[in-house]
């Protein structure tokens, strides 16, 4: 039924005939529209109550009071528009509050405590004084003994838990519907909190757990299969040894994680994190970063475990299988080749752990190391097999007398064959471009045949003992000259790489210093090659000594000066720093608005600055070469002065601060 509003005459008007049509209408849909009409007629005249209702007081604190109360009846009643509303008019009663209204309220509440307490006092003796406030004191103390008695025989709590079960039951209601609006997060901080606790719970079963295994592991490692098998008869229990301390490790820490994660997954699940949650967050967040750097370094360990088993197992196999070998000779460089191989796996990782330092001179006294083991271990490996020889040809003297023309003559020729070949394969090598190196090897491996050969045909090719000795004594000779300018052209050759590169370092450096660096390292280089041409001792030597100590020396005074440049450059570059942070702070402060504390507190920093910039000016000043006694003393005054003065000011400006604010 459509009617003008036209006041509050007309509204009730309107109710009052659509109440009648309720009454008289039979049909269900027409009755919920009358209703419906009528209901809205309704709220309209409860909204201008409450409207009224919020300005029916002299007070505009009171009619902020009732404003408030709207709003929060609206809300509670999900009448989210007529919040709206109510929310708007209380925001008009505040802005009519000003700074007057405010103190002259405060007074009154301050007038307000004083009455009061009077009127309690006098209340007091009132109390005191008449005996009906006595008797009804001791019937509230029996009331609560009575209360106190039936709790501590268990009926109260079963009434107080029956009252609460619906309470509860309301209260929960109310926290669903707030999380399914998106006004709380109660669900989430409830399970963030269920999370917390369960992980504390599994991060003490899973640290005894994990713990137990290892002890169990230290217990059983070094017992036989038979001894455990004793002790699982005995106690009747079965113990794994299945696992390393690796793999025990690896579920410790795999454990630990997914409790972690689980705690950070709950408090991401949160909208709105309190200061307590972010700092929770951030101590999982670093202890799950921790702990993956732990299991890396549990998978190395591991890595390094395998590794240096594998190791001791295969030299324990290749020391057995050389001492199986029959012939001495054999066998002695069999065991000579392992010892070798173990002094240049040890020669290779310092060359590594030089490389990874960024030491050069560590890395070429490596290098040195490297082919002096070489070197030591082929003169080694020589010795045997001249022992070797020797013994073989001694054999060989006693049964000379027993050959013949026909054989010295029939291992003549095929040693005078092997030479020939020998001839042409240096030949064609040389004819295919090979390298001198090439070259030079080619050439010690066929001597080497050769020497081999004429060892093992000895006196068969030759009758008399000096023709043995003299034949032995020059192939031995021809082998030694062409290893010795073997040795000595890779030992050119690698000297000529290494001031290659040296002085690639020195070209490449990125700083004056590092340049210095570079050549002291191509003096040292340069100088060693040379002495190591020259005899010991020798007069030549001694003067090359001290002209490369003494160019050592202007280096190493250049580096210093360098460093001292570097150095006041740094501290300059601090002073204007500090210089410039200071300026800036002072700048600030002189414009500063704030309340009393922040002043004081921008005070405060403003003095730390000062001291700073003082302690870093004092040290440039102080980091001057060629400074006096007494120039020192006097910087060091001066500065211990500045910052008397500096507290002084500081003190001095906190007093007019509060001056000021008082």
């Amino acid at each position: 039924i459509p009617l003008k509003i036209t006041g509050i005459g007309a509204i009730k008007a309107e109710l009052r005939e659509l109440k009648g049509a309720i009454a008289d209408a039979t049909d269900p849909e027409q009755i919920a529209q009358l209703a419906a009409r009528a209901g809205e007629l309704k709220d309209q005249l409860a909204d201008a109550n409450d409207a009224v209702n919020a300005f029916a007081s002299g007070s505009k604190f009171e009619q902020m009071s009732n404003s408030i109360a709207g709003v929060k009846d609206s809300l509670m009643s999900l009448d989210f528009e007529e919040a709206q509303q109510k929310a708007q008019v209380l925001s008009k009663a505040m802005g009519k509050i000003n700074p007057t209204e405010i103190s002259s309220g405060i007074k009154s509440l301050v007038a307000t405590v004083s009455i009061l307490g009077v009127a309690f006092a006098k209340m007091g003796a009132s109390i005191l004084a008449n005996p009906i406030f006595i008797i009804a004191a001791v019937i509230v103390a029996i009331v609560v003994a009575i209360g106190i008695f039936l709790k501590s025989i268990g009926k109260l709590d079963d009434v107080l838990n029956a009252l609460m079960y619906p309470i509860d039951l309301l209260v929960q209601g109310f926290k669903d519907l707030t999380d399914w609006m998106g006004l709380t997060d109660n669900a989430a901080e409830e399970n963030a909190e269920a999370v917390k606790a369960a992980s504390e719970k599994n991060r003490e079963s899973l640290k005894a757990e994990s713990q137990a295994r290892q002890e169990l592991y230290n217990l059983t490692k070094d017992l036989s299969d038979e001894e455990i098998a004793a002790i699982e008869e005995k106690l009747g229990i079965q113990i794994d040894t299945s696992q390393s301390i690796f793999d025990l490790k690896r579920e410790q820490i795999e454990g630990d994680m997914a409790i972690n994660q689980a705690e950070i997954d709950s408090l991401n699940l949160k909208k709105e994190l309190t200061e307590e949650d972010k700092k929770r967050l951030a101590d999982l967040t670093k202890t799950q970063a921790d702990l993956a750097n732990q299991q890396v370094q549990n998978e190395i360990n591991k890595i390094n475990a395998i590794r240096n088993l594998n190791v001791s197992l295969d030299k324990q196999i290749e020391l057995l299988q050389a001492k199986q070998i029959k012939g001495e000779s054999e066998r002695a460089k069999a065991m000579l080749d392992i010892q070798q191989k173990e002094a240049l796996a040890k020669v290779e990782q310092q060359i590594k752990e030089a490389q990874q330092l960024g030491d050069s001179t560590a890395l070429a006294k490596a290098q040195q190391l490297k082919n002096l083991i070489i070197q030591d271990f082929k003169r080694q490996e020589l010795e045997i097999t001249n022992k070797g020889n020797a013994a073989v040809s001694k054999a060989n003297v006693t049964s000379v007398g027993n050959t013949n023309k026909e054989v010295k003559n029939k291992y003549s020729e095929a040693l005078a064959d092997l030479r020939k070949k020998n001839e042409v394969a240096l030949q064609e090598a040389e004819n295919a471009g090979k390298s001198e190196q090439e070259l030079r090897e080619l050439r010690i491996t066929q001597l080497e045949a050769e020497r081999k050969y004429l060892f093992d045909n000895l006196a068969k090719i030759y009758k008399k003992e000096v023709d043995q000795k003299a034949a032995l004594a020059k192939i031995d000779n021809d082998l030694k000259k062409a290893r010795d300018k073997n040795a000595a052209d890779i030992e050119k050759a690698e000297n000529e790489e290494l001031i290659a590169r040296l002085k690639r370092k020195e070209l490449n450096a990125q700083d004056d210093i590092a340049k210095f660096e570079a050549q002291k390292e191509l003096l040292e280089a340069e100088a060693k090659i040379k002495m190591d041409s020259l005899e010991v001792g020798s007069e030549e030597r001694a003067l090359l000594e001290d002209e490369t100590a003494k160019k050592l020396k202007e280096i190493d005074d250049q580096i210093t000066v360098k460093k001292i440049e570097n150095q006041q450059k740094i501290l300059a570059a601090a002073q204007l720093t500090a210089e410039t942070k200071l300026s800036k702070e002072a700048f600030e402060l002189e414009r500063f608005k704030g309340t009393k504390e922040e002043e004081i507190a921008a005070n405060e920093a403003f003095f730390k600055t000062t001291l700073d910039t003082l302690d870093a000016q004092r040290t440039a000043e102080l980091a001057a070469k060629d400074l006096s006694e007494s120039e020192i003393a006097a910087i060091k005054e001066k500065y211990r002065q500045a910052e008397i003065v500096a507290e002084e000011t500081k003190a001095a400006k906190l007093v007019e601060i509060d001056e000021k604010a008082r």
